[in-house]
């Protein structure tokens, strides 16, 4: 009986002296960008020396080890890479082999694919050698601490209680307001940033920098309002309101001016500071359709009606709610349709300039936040080339619009004709019967090779209720005259984005009021 105890007991004695840190594994949702590999630990914590004999994968899987070599007390670094061949969930199973048991350990490795690159070579599946670092230790070797002072242009005094933004690849890393001394400071990434600062009765401010390590202080003059409210002032004269630049201080404390990037006649940038940007909201609301008044006929007091009747049920006609009277954030099933919407994303190197980019990117972060699980979102990007990023996703999968939309750079030249056709062949495979069927162009120019037949394209899928709307990152007056145009063939909306405040509103209460049921 001892013996045989002895014996049951040995497996488990024996697998204990080499101990993974981990088995199961789970990568989550998997874009063209997002790591593949897990780390493993393989530590011995016995008193001999053991091996590890052999490594068994799946044909997707690759891995590498620093050697095989197990001293008591030391441990070696298993890596283990996934290489899925195609959009979905996944699971992998890899067995090591040990010198100190037969049975091999399973090592379980999962996750869901959500997109892929359109190569996938030897760079796709080579596992990443030791020295790659992973995003999170270039996160943290690249980050410093920034601080921010919001401050009066004429009297240099600090407005404690400002909103401060800064935006990086369209992410907001900060959304908060300034200390009683009219400061904040935090650790932040460094790169190209995207400043926003606001305070009541002042311009608001808004301009990209590059901050680093040397460029770590930041002040952001606001010019005060006047204290009447003038008159609207055309666009035309927009450009005579007062400017002040965001001036960053490296640390000999040797102020460097930022200057405002020129571009070509064709494109021009203006950084509007007036007074009702803080608070102004464009909602393109819709004229209500009427309701019909109902009546019922009734019988002449001369008829005589001998036959018994059951009262018929009147159905409570669902009482219409106007679109201005519901709350700007609500997107409830219940006033809004089902979004099928295909962005067809100009991602030309014009796009680079006067943080076009930066402000595209928000716009659709805050869109993918109000999405609904029942609706489908895809991406369709062009420059010299167009390529389908992402085919209708639902709204529930919200990370994964978000990497992909975070993915996108800018370079090449502008070429949209071929990408309207795609973007309406990709609505089309999603089509929502009954629901909101939209391509939207997202551009800061007209289209300017291969598009001389995009209006015929919007008129015929117009025949198959797929709509077309056009976003206008800051667009020229002539641009903005053509996508207007095209907005009106294809009944959808035009929506114009200079600033913050229009990213974070205009897209979103565009598709509310496109959405609407009534």
């Amino acid at each position: 009986m001892r013996s045989l105890l002895f014996f049951l007991l040995l497996p488990l004695f024996s697998f204990g002296q080499i101990q993974f840190s981990q088995t199961k594994f789970d990568l989550g949702e998997i874009n063209v960008n997002t790591p593949r590999f897990i780390d493993c630990e393989v530590n011995n914590k016995g008193d001999k020396a053991h091996y590890i004999l052999s490594v068994k994968t799946p044909p997707e899987v690759t891995y590498i080890h620093q050697g095989s070599l197990l001293q008591p007390g030391d441990g070696i670094t298993l890596r283990i890479q996934a290489n899925p061949r195609s959009k979905g969930k996944f699971a992998y199973t890899v067995l090591v082999y040990t010198s100190n048991q037969q049975a091999p350990t399973e090592i379980v490795i999962k996750g869901n694919v959500k997109s892929l690159p359109q190569k996938l070579d030897n760079n796709f599946t080579r596992c990443p050698a030791f020295g790659v670092k992973t995003p999170q230790n270039i996160a943290e070797e690249t980050s410093f601490k920034l601080t921010v002072l919001v401050r009066d242009s004429i009297t240099q005094e600090p407005l404690s209680k400002s909103e401060l933004v800064l935006l990086q690849r369209g992410k907001a890393i900060v959304d908060d307001r300034t200390d009683k001394n009219g400061e904040y400071s935090n650790t932040v990434p460094l790169g190209y940033t995207y400043f926003y600062a606001a305070h009541p009765g002042y311009y608001t401010k808004e301009k990209g920098a590059y901050i680093n390590f040397q460029r770590n202080y930041v002040i952001i003059d606001l010019v005060k309002a006047p204290t009447t409210i003038p008159e609207p002032l055309p666009e035309e004269i927009a450009e005579n309101i007062p400017e002040e630049e965001i001036v960053v201080v490296e640390e000999e404390s040797e102020e460097i001016e930022i200057p405002i990037e020129t571009e070509e006649e064709e494109i021009e940038i203006v950084i509007e500071e007036e007074p009702q940007e803080e608070t102004v909201v464009i909602v393109i609301e819709e004229d209500p359709k009427p309701i019909e008044e109902v009546t019922q006929e009734t019988p002449a007091e001369s008829e005589v009606v001998e036959e018994e009747t059951t009262p018929t049920p009147v159905e409570e006609t669902p009482q219409i709610v106007e679109l201005k009277d519901l709350d700007s954030n609500d997107f409830s099933e219940e006033y809004f349709l089902p979004t099928n919407v295909v962005f067809v994303i100009d991602v030309s190197s014009s796009m680079r300039s006067h943080d076009k980019l930066e402000l595209m990117k928000y716009s659709l972060y805050q869109l993918t936040d109000m999405l609904r699980p029942t609706d489908k979102i895809a991406l369709v990007s062009y420059s010299s080339d167009v390529e389908v990023l992402m085919s209708a996703t639902s709204g529930m999968y919200k990370d994964s619009i978000k990497s992909m939309v975070e993915s996108m750079e800018a370079s090449g030249y502008t070429s949209g004709g071929e990408a309207i056709k795609i973007g309406y062949k990709e609505a089309l495979k999603s089509y929502i019967p009954d629901g909101n069927n939209q391509v939207i162009i997202i551009t800061d120019g007209a289209f300017n090779r291969n598009s001389s037949d995009y209006k015929r394209t919007i008129r015929r899928y117009k025949r198959r209720n797929i709509n077309l709307s056009v976003v206008g990152i800051k667009n020229s007056p002539s641009a903005r005259a053509e996508m207007e145009q095209a907005s009106n063939i294809g009944q959808g909306t035009f929506i114009p984005i200079n600033n913050l405040s229009d990213a974070r509103h205009n897209l979103v209460q565009a598709i509310r009021r496109l959405s609407y049921r009534y």
